[in-house]
């Protein structure tokens, strides 16, 4: 086992949170639009939120649903952390040169681990909206996480 493996799996760990992260936000955009399309039929569905970028897909989420301003600010702290992680770890000369220190390569581990659960609790958070408009299927994204993983080998 090479050094670095358990770093690459921590990096490998935290992109996936931010896709799922940023991937929920653009289910609960669709779900929304649904739900007014549902409504009103004259409203548009479908506009191509995935050219978005992570800010504005959060400002856009803010003008369509009441969300109380300290959740909204946790939600925008994701944005830091998410491009900490993205453009972070495999970019910044700062972080490759801890590589090759073990005590360093320990401390960026350890770090990647706060910020995989920073992320992870706003995706929560995030499920939690989703889940409001998903109950008139008469699912949840708990439902559908223990389906998945049902019919998959891919535990998240």
């Amino acid at each position: 086992m090479n050094k670095l493996d358990p770093l690459i799996f921590k990096i490998g760990s935290a992109l996936l949170i931010c896709q799922i992260f940023e991937s929920s936000l653009l289910l609960l955009h669709q779900l929304i639009d649904e739900s007014i399309k549902s409504s009103n039929s004259t409203t548009k569905i479908g506009d191509n939120y995935s050219k978005d970028t992570l800010g504005n897909l959060l400002n856009k989420l803010k003008i369509k649903i009441d969300i109380p301003k300290d959740t909204c600010d946790f939600i925008f702290e994701a944005i830091t952390i998410r491009n900490s992680i993205v453009h972070g770890y495999l970019t910044k000369k700062e972080h490759m040169v801890k590589f090759e220190n073990d005590g360093e390569l320990l401390s960026l581990i350890a770090d990647l681990d706060i910020k995989i659960n920073q992320i992870r609790e706003r995706a929560h958070l995030i499920c939690e909206f989703i889940d409001k408009y998903l109950e008139k299927y008469g699912t949840s994204t708990e439902i559908l996480k223990r389906l998945a993983e049902k019919n998959s080998n891919i535990f998240l």
